[in-house]
C-alpha cells in the first residue's frame, strides 16, 4: 500500500475494491475489538512489497481457568430459509450449514434479488436470515417490505457488529431474533429451531 491508502485502511467504509467483493469494515471490526481489549495495531507496508500487520494486546495476570464444553449435537429440522447476505463466502457457507442441518436454503446478495425470490417463492420461505449491513441496501426497509408480502415470517438478523442504532430498531420488530457473527453450527441450530417452532424463548 502507498502511504495514503495506509492512512485510510482503518476508515469505515474504505475499501479499494469492487463494492460488490465488500463495504470496507474488515479491518475496522479487527481494529476496534483490538482498542477495546486495550491494545494497538502496527503497519508496515510498501507498494509490490507486502503488508506486515503486528498486533499488541495487554498481558495478563490472571490464571488461565480450565473449563468443560459440553458438545451439543445441532438441532435439525425442515423447513425453507431465504439467506441474504452481500458477501459471497458468507452466503455460501451459511448456505451449506442450513442445508447440513436438513432445510431448504434460497440465496439473495441484495434487497431487490431477495424480494423477487421472495415473491417467487410463493410463500414456502419459512424463515429468513437477514446480513445487517448492506451496500446500498436499507436492511429496515428491506424487512418492512418483506414484512407486507409475510406480516408473520421470522427474521433472524445476523451481523458482526453491536447491537445499536438500526439493529435496535430492527430488533425491536415482533418476531426477529440476533444472531453474532461468526456463529457455530449449534448457534445457528438452536436460533432456526426455535424460530420455526414459533418459540418465544428464540430472542
Amino acid at each position: 500500500m502507498d502511504e495514503t491508502t495506509k492512512q485510510r485502511i482503518f476508515d469505515p467504509f474504505f475499501t479499494t475494491k469492487d463494492m460488490s467483493r465488500g463495504i470496507g469494515m474488515g479491518l475496522t471490526s479487527a481494529y476496534g475489538i483490538i482498542k477495546a481489549h486495550g491494545g494497538f495495531i502496527e503497519v508496515e507496508s510498501a507498494p509490490g512489497k507486502g503488508s506486515t500487520f503486528k498486533i499488541f494486546l495487554p498481558a495478563s495476570d490472571k490464571r488461565i481457568e480450565t473449563q468443560v464444553v459440553n458438545i451439543n449435537e445441532p438441532l435439525q429440522g425442515r423447513g425453507t430459509v431465504l439467506i441474504i447476505d452481500d458477501e459471497t463466502p458468507v452466503l455460501t457457507v451459511t448456505a451449506k450449514l442450513v442445508e447440513s442441518l436438513g432445510y431448504t436454503a434460497k440465496t439473495a446478495q441484495s434487497g431487490n434479488e431477495a424480494l423477487d425470490i421472495f415473491q417467487a417463492s410463493h410463500g414456502v420461505v419459512d424463515c429468513i436470515i437477514l446480513d445487517l449491513i448492506m451496500p446500498n441496501t436499507n436492511t429496515s426497509e428491506l424487512l418492512s417490505r418483506l414484512r407486507t408480502l409475510r406480516p408473520n415470517i421470522p427474521v433472524i438478523l445476523a451481523s458482526g457488529y453491536s447491537l445499536e442504532g438500526q439493529a435496535k430498531k430492527i430488533l425491536a420488530m415482533d418476531g426477529v431474533a440476533f444472531l453474532q457473527k461468526p456463529f457455530t453450527l449449534e448457534d445457528l441450530s438452536k436460533k432456526l429451531h426455535l424460530a420455526l417452532n414459533k418459540t418465544r424463548e428464540w430472542q
